[in-house]
């Protein structure tokens, strides 16, 4: 493996292969949601522009504002670093020297700003290009990927352009500067623009590779003019109706691929019913009807163009060019030519190939989550994520979450955020960190767990006294109360009429008495619960002043509430109400209790396959259960490893010592006037922050947006953001209570939950998958592994029994295998004799087996 290079701050730069960069995480961007923030990761790195751009006097800063139309993406608005208006790029009056630029930029990184009836975020420094200066802007967009892998063709861009080039605001893009002329009059094609005048350019100073000069390269510019905007024509194609020999015409050709035996799938695709034909998303869709054309069409390219453009799945996607100066049906088309070993003969019969010679549909797979940067964390609670990820060699994603929920347990019932009258946030969290076995989970569960079950021992401890006193009271006068309903007893079988005795009302009256006297015994303080059903759990809150916690690594909490126990059935209200404080009742089966103000917080890391069991659990998505929890998708580390360290113990103190500060807090902390006691409360920026966030986020709710089909998680977004900066307060302050939630605070919960959001998309696309597609890859991962190019067959029943503890009902199983059939993974071959029933047997596609795939 090769070691990526180092910038000159000591950022990851491009791997020596120049393949690879890794943005520099921006932290100031807190008042946009995740799909805005996406553009504004990179921090400025100032000191690293080059000296040629900082001596000339084109400088503006920019603000990142939402979009003048419906479009999600935001706009980059150039600003005038005097005057704070907007600049112009034909207008040189706006423009400042770098060090005005830049010193507006530190000054009010991250803060809102009005101007010309716009609204945005200050967001960095950018600089005019003019016909005065030689300079030439390059813009290579979409060829960086999540994990900083380049793209071949923009890595091949940079390497012949030669000169200084840097990471794009967001992370995802490639700005290269050079000397030189404009070689056309075309400046945009695709995902490369060239620009030389009136254009301002954002400027990040995050260096790639090894080039810190601009360099002139007349022979680069002309390459890159006609590799990438040069438009080429498509070749001309004979005339639709024009009839090679040895091929049939397009009418008849469609009528045999409609007869063949997966024919009724290939007609829904062709009227653009993907969704109808067993697919996710109408890209899978594409692909199928493309690998079938390839069959039928020999492998011809322009008759697989025209035909798809006549069917109902043709959309303009089909001829945006994505790089390379390929479309997106080019791209297409030749996936399917590679994939198609087998064609269509039109000599009287095909192949009898059941396959057809297509490739399988591969299934979606999940783009990977981006993590969340190790810069994005206050101090100090960035330096006791850093020492236990190091210490027990796991992904800081899971010290963060167990973090912030460990926190929760301790802070739920002390605390409130005060926002505005009538509306208030918690400091409990609902969260769930799923990473598979052997990342440690434990040992960093603990590491917030134990602190906590050291307080609870010790004020159990100093409580035990007054409990034992109270139960020895009890014990006493339930002795006595006893003895007289005996008496009672007693009384009514000596004397039929004992009722009307005067000793009977002398008994009655001092039962009541000591009824009366009969002292409440103090629960023996817990926190923690885990495998419970709803009901114990309100009874469990009920016992312990309405607060509990399930703080765990491996819960069967959620499979509880599942229906583990009630035959899918699962009692939901109380964990929906006890994350916003609502009251609840219970009156069932002679139990009953009432909470008045229940909270609880949910902070689990169980294995990856929990995302499954809640897709299978539509009732979680449904009542808005999973739109009540953080999901964060941490990458493991397994397999890259060092041997495990040692927590410092100054670590393991600073953690105990915040925690047991915070379960201590007293009433008499909290601030004076008449807001409630023990709250917390937004300082004026971070209430601006807030609102920008809310501003932004209202219009993800809209067609496109992000939210769209996530709109019961996104609606909870901005509180939850609000929760998570009270939690990061708690940690980060030595006396919470005494000072406001910060600016700073908030913008770091605003960028970490805008990561999360990323994340939550990943689940939130997951939980979407019907549970036919599921079981279809829960099956395949079972077929792949027991077939062989040699022996291709695999019989239904030693399938069913090997899948039978998750799928109960054959019908869930001949569903998998109908998706698998209709994605040309499989077919049904022939019906073997079994014992005393027919077996049915099923064919692997021999493609499978060729390249490795999975």
């Amino acid at each position: 493996m090769q070691k990526p290079r180092k910038n000159p701050d000591g950022r990851p730069g491009l791997s020596e292969n120049g393949s690879k960069a890794t943005p520099a995480p921006c932290p100031e961007q807190a008042g946009l949601s995740s799909t805005a923030r996406e553009y504004v990761k990179v921090f400025p790195q100032t000191e690293n522009i080059p000296a040629e751009l900082k001596e000339l006097p084109q400088w503006v800063a920019w603000m990142l504002a939402p979009n003048a139309g419906s479009k999600p993406k935001p706009d980059k608005l150039p600003i005038d670093a005097k005057t704070a208006k907007l600049a112009s790029v034909d207008n040189s009056s706006t423009w400042r020297s770098f060090e005005q630029a830049r010193a507006f930029f530190l000054q009010k990184q991250g803060q809102r700003l009005t101007s010309g009836g716009r609204t945005g975020t200050v967001s960095g420094v950018g600089f005019v290009l003019t016909e005065a200066d030689q300079f030439i802007g390059i813009d290579l967009d979409n060829c960086v990927a999540g994990a900083g892998q380049l793209e071949p063709w923009a890595a091949e861009v940079i390497t012949r352009l030669g000169s200084y080039s840097e990471l794009s605001p967001s992370g995802r893009g490639v700005r290269i500067f050079l000397k030189g002329a404009m070689p056309g009059d075309r400046n945009r094609r695709g995902n490369v623009e060239v620009y030389s005048k009136k254009r301002y350019l954002t400027v990040t100073g995050a260096i790639i590779g090894d080039n810190k000069g601009i360099v002139e390269n007349q022979d680069g510019l002309q390459w890159l003019s006609d590799e990438f905007l040069v438009e080429t024509k498509p070749a001309t194609r004979p005339p639709q109706d024009h009839v090679e020999a040895g091929s049939i015409a397009d009418a008849a050709l469609l009528d045999k691929m409609f007869a063949a035996r997966n024919g009724d799938k290939l007609r829904l695709l062709w009227r653009g019913d993907w969704r109808g034909a067993g697919f996710n998303s109408q890209s899978e869709g594409d692909q199928s009807l493309c690998n079938a054309l390839a069959f039928w069409t020999s492998k011809d390219a322009g008759r697989m163009d025209a035909l798809f453009r006549r069917c109902d799945l043709f959309r303009p996607k089909w001829d945006i060019t994505h790089s390379r100066g390929r479309t997106y049906g080019a791209a297409t088309i030749e996936k399917a030519i590679e994939g198609t070993h087998e064609v269509f003969s039109d000599s009287g019969h095909d192949t009898g190939d059941p396959f057809h010679g297509e490739p399988p549909v591969e299934f979606t797979t999940a783009p990977d989550a981006p993590p969340i940067p190790l810069e994005l964390i206050p101090e100090p609670l960035r330096g006791v994520v850093a020492a236990v990820a190091e210490a027990y060699q796991t992904p800081l994603e899971l010290p963060l979450m167990l973090a912030l929920g460990g926190m929760a347990c301790a802070a739920q019932d002390k605390t409130e955020i005060y926002v505005n009258a009538g509306y208030a946030e918690y400091c409990n969290l609902y969260a769930i960190t799923p990473l598979e076995p052997a990342n440690n989970k434990t040992l960093i569960l603990n590491t917030f767990k134990e602190p906590l079950d050291e307080w609870i021992s010790a004020y159990r401890k100093k409580r035990e006294p007054v409990i034992k006193e109270a139960e020895r009271k009890r014990e006493n006068l339930e002795v006595q109360i006893y003895g007289l309903r005996q008496a009672l007893q007693g009384g009514r079988k000596k004397n039929p009429h004992f009722d009307a005795d005067p000793d009977y009302e002398i008994i009655l009256t001092k039962i009541a008495e000591l009824e009366a006297e009969l002292p409440e015994v103090p629960a023996r303080k817990a926190l923690f619960l885990s495998d419970a059903t709803a009901e114990a759990v309100g009874e469990f809150l009920s016992e312990q002043g309405e607060v509990g916690a399930v703080f765990d690594s491996e819960p069967a909490f959620l499979h509880v509430l599942g229906g583990r126990y009630t035959e899918g059935q699962s009692n939901l209200d109380l964990v929906l109400k006890a994350k916003r404080r609502e009251a609840y009742s219970y009156h069932r089966r002679g139990r009953s209790f009432h909470l008045e103000k229940p909270i609880l917080t949910i902070c689990v890391s169980p294995q990856p396959s929990i995302l499954e069991d809640m897709a299978r659990q539509p009732q979680f998505r449904d009542r808005g259960f999973s739109g009540r929890f953080w999901f964060c998708l941490p990458k493991s580390r397994l397999g890259y490893r060092q041997r495990l360290g040692v927590l410092p113990p100054d670590v393991k103190e600073f953690i105990r010592q915040r925690l047991h500060s915070v379960l201590n807090l007293d009433q008499s902390e909290g601030p004076e006037g008449n807001l409630p006691t023990r709250v917390l409360r937004l300082s004026p920026e971070a209430e601006e922050l807030r609102l920008t966030l809310w501003d932004t986020v209202e219009t993800q709710f809209r067609d496109g947006g992000e939210f769209e089909t996530c709109k019961d998680w996104g609606g909870k977004f901005c509180g939850n953001v609000v929760g998570m900066a009270g939690l990061l307060h708690l940690w980060i302050e030595e006396e919470p209570l005494k000072h406001p939630i910060s600016g700073a605070t908030m913008r770091a919960a605003c960028a970490i939950g805008g990561i999360l959001a990323e994340h939550a998309q990943i689940v939130f696309d997951g939980l979407d998958t019907d549970e036919a597609t599921t079981c279809a890859k829960h099956l395949w991962k079972w077929i792949r592994g027991n077939t062989t190019a040699e022996h291709p067959e695999f019989r239904k029943q030693p399938l069913w029994q090997a899948v039978r503890g998750r799928y109960k009902r054959a019908a869930q199983v001949d569903a998998g295998l109908e998706v698998l059939t209709e994605r040309n993974f499989i077919q049904k071959s022939t019906t073997g004799e079994g014992r005393g029933r027919k077996a049915e047997v099923f064919t692997v596609n021999p493609l499978v087996f060729e390249g490795g795939r999975q």
